[in-house]
């Protein structure tokens, strides 16, 4: 970060053609083998999971219906009275002043 950019990190930028070709292969392979009506069977037996009180069969689908959660980050620099108890204690069990 000497020019202040931030540098290469990994994951981030744009996905590599090879990688993009790999995930639409994936694809069109699982859409191979199972057909729209058997998909249609598969989202029918999470429906009737969640129905009948098993709310949490549909919690793996979620990101991909509804897409990710926004993800915030607080860059204030303040630190909150939780934090700050937090830390005390951490420092009381290092420092063997607890």
């Amino acid at each position: 970060m000497a020019n202040g950019h931030g540098g290469r990190r990994p994951g981030s930028g744009r996905k590599r053609r090879e990688t993009l070709e790999e995930q639409q292969t994936r694809r069109d392979l699982l859409l191979k083998v199972i057909s729209p009506s058997k998909w249609e069977c598969i989202v029918q037996q999470v429906v009737e999971k969640v129905e009948a009180g098993d709310i949490y069969a549909i919690l793996p689908y979620l990101p991909y219906l509804l897409g990710s959660p926004k993800q915030e980050i607080n860059v204030t620099g303040q630190i909150t009275h939780v934090e700050m108890e937090h830390a005390r204690k951490v420092l009381r069990v290092v420092g063997g002043t607890g």
